[in-house]
């Protein structure tokens, strides 16, 4: 009863909070650079400085105190096949484990909040604090750069491989032919046009490759999956309920214990104190 009185005075004097997690991909920059930058924002959270988060994400200071903290995680690969199989919440990885490597364009960011409206505030937010960064946004733009540059130069290939294809096979002027055998020397010193396709098909993949990158990652930082506004608390009544009843109940039975063989206890203990 004491446990649960206990977790109730508890559940009644602290805030509801709400967790979401997002999961992004950065551009142009490794998970590592993207986590401590982000991760500054971590530190303004852990030390209440709301007009620090104000500032950064540009809102009201209402929604400011609103956001209990943010943070950054690595995805960690165990079986080296670039896909995240955990994520390191309590920041376990070493760098001396050469079993384990940190995913390098994929970022988890948890949001925890008192309101769970705040979600898109959030979200809004950190697409402000990244995209303002000097730094950041001079590299993205650099990238975008040589994507549009490489795009121009597959462009260019490609325009040579079809010039060359048609000179080979439509342009060229067929030697008259005498006979049969100088025709079949003629055909056989032609080049195959599967070599052509071949080339050109590779040529198109990796332009295709290059155009999908600067289409869908224009920004320092993409978001792969979304914060969610979750009506379910973190920190329920029951969840301190349980809690303290439990720890009151074994604090409890250890003293029971105590009390019914306190003489036995008393008994064992003096030869110590005595010596």
């Amino acid at each position: 009863m004491l446990g649960l009185l206990l977790g109730w005075i508890l559940y009644s004097n602290s805030n509801r909070y709400y967790i979401s997690e997002m999961l992004a991909q950065p551009n142009g920059f490794s998970s590592v650079e993207m986590a401590n930058y982000i991760n500054d924002l971590h530190e303004l959270s852990v030390k209440r400085n709301y007009l620090g988060i104000q500032d950064a994400f540009q809102i009201e200071q209402e929604d400011a105190k609103m956001i209990k903290n943010i943070e950054a995680f690595f995805l960690i690969d165990v079986n080296h096949d670039q896909i995240g199989d955990y994520v390191d919440y309590k920041y376990k990885y070493s760098a001396f484990d050469t079993s384990q490597h940190i995913v390098e364009n994929r970022l988890l960011i948890r949001a925890e909040v008192f309101d769970s409206r705040v979600f898109h505030k959030v979200k809004a937010g950190l697409k402000y604090y990244v995209n303002n960064n000097p730094y950041l946004t001079k590299v993205n733009e650099l990238r975008k750069e040589e994507l549009d540059a490489l795009i121009n130069l597959v462009n260019g290939e490609i325009r040579k491989l079809d010039s060359l294809q048609q000179t080979e096979y439509f342009a060229k002027n067929v030697p008259e032919v005498g006979s049969n055998k100088e025709a079949s020397l003629f055909l056989l010193s032609e080049t195959p046009t599967q070599l052509y396709y071949k080339d050109k098909i590779a040529l198109l993949e990796k332009k295709l490759e290059y155009e999908q990158e600067f289409e869908l990652s224009t920004d320092p930082i993409t978001v792969i999956k979304d914060f969610t506004e979750l009506d379910i608390e973190v920190n329920p009544l029951s969840d301190y309920l349980l809690k303290y009843a439990r720890r009151m109940a074994l604090a409890g039975f250890v003293l029971i214990l105590v009390v019914r063989w306190r003489k036995k206890i008393k008994t064992f203990l003096l030869p110590i104190e005595n010596s």
